[in-house]
């Protein structure tokens, strides 16, 4: 997107005042804008995280879901026009020439060999109505009070951020500017590089990061408003092994960790298994959940050509397998239940 797009949708979005100009900008009509307003509804399911524990995923209604992703674009646009550079996560680009993300924020800490990591807790569901509600009507300084409690209604749930709706990455963004400034003055101070993507903070330094600069960046966020995962919490020093958001760091670049694509290998033939035993013997796993395991999988695999490019030789056997995995299956004859590796599920 265009430099001067982005800004003429910042400054369309600031522009509002009243709620029909609002429908107008969110191509809705002003009864649909209202009846989403009056009764949002979200589809809720939990998914396994690593760590053994779930995450609630809240999932907008396709309607309120349309109107959010359009405001969605104005919102990143205006988020744009102010971005801190230590932000990396959630963000648009103009022309890709400043575009952020995972490997950018990674690559801001290589060559330090003093590095440490704090995760937000609950980042979303720490942003609430009252948040949202404060930081529009900071942004929408000439809309009335009707456009501001409508916003911050069609993009909230159960009074705070939800996890799943288009708007919550953007408007997490935006809630945490004054803790990205308070952090970002503290860190040059004191000779640190501070980066956040989304819940992630990474802090490295030339010097030793001490006790009492943890403690005074800790405090700052818990000033702030935000809770930290300690159990997340991790220092680096000189002789450790960096990692940022995922990605390990060597004396000059980003790359993936060692055990990625191994364990890639191992998910593309498990998802073999469960796609030609479900051909065979008709388990009723539905092809939906056979279509999202796949789409994780692409999705994987996207990543890891992002990280190392798509002809690094590491990538070769992934694409192999994963050619014959997603190949159509041929009829298979009657087969016996002991031919399934045991424990694929």
């Amino acid at each position: 997107m265009k430099h001067s797009v982005i800004q003429q949708k910042a400054t369309r979005l600031c522009g509002i005042k009243h709620v029909a100009e609002l429908a107008v900008l969110l191509k809705t009509h002003p009864t649909t804008l209202a009846l989403a307003c009056l009764h949002p509804q979200y589809k809720t399911y939990r998914i396994p995280k690593k760590n053994g524990k779930f995450r609630l995923i809240e999932d907008p209604e396709k309607k309120l879901k349309t109107i959010q992703r359009t405001l969605n674009n104005y919102l990143q646009a205006w988020y744009y026009t102010i971005k801190p550079p230590a932000v990396h996560g959630f963000c648009i680009a103009a022309n890709n020439e400043d575009a952020v993300g995972i490997v950018s924020n990674a690559k801001a800490h290589l060559g330090k060999p003093y590095l440490l990591n704090i995760d937000f807790q609950d980042y979303f569901h720490q942003v609430s109505y009252d948040d949202v509600h404060t930081n529009l009507a900071g942004i929408l300084k000439k809309a009335d009070r009707e456009i501001i409690k409508t916003l911050a209604t069609l993009t909230t749930c159960n009074q705070r951020l939800p996890m799943g709706a288009p708007t919550s990455p953007v408007l997490a963004n935006i809630c945490t500017r004054q803790l990205d400034d308070t952090l970002q003055n503290v860190c040059n101070r004191t000779g640190i590089t501070y980066t956040r993507f989304a819940d992630d903070l990474s802090f490295s330094a030339t010097t030793p990061i001490t006790t009492l600069d943890q403690e005074i960046l800790e405090t700052t966020i818990v000033q702030q408003g935000f809770s930290i995962n300690h159990s997340k919490t991790k220092f680096f020093g000189i002789a450790d092994t960096k990692t940022v958001t995922g990605l390990l760091l060597t004396n000059d670049t980003v790359t993936l960790q060692p055990q990625y694509l191994p364990a890639l290998l191992t998910e593309i033939e498990r998802y073999n298994t469960v796609k030609e035993v479900e051909y065979r013997y008709q388990t009723g796993m539905s092809n939906k959940k056979i279509k999202l395991f796949e789409q994780e999988l692409a999705g994987k695999i996207n990543f890891a050509e992002t990280i190392l490019g798509n002809d690094n030789a590491g990538l070769q056997p992934v694409y192999q397998k994963w050619a014959a995995a997603t190949a159509p299956l041929a009829d298979f004859e009657s087969t016996d239940w002991l031919d399934i590796p045991y424990g694929f599920f």
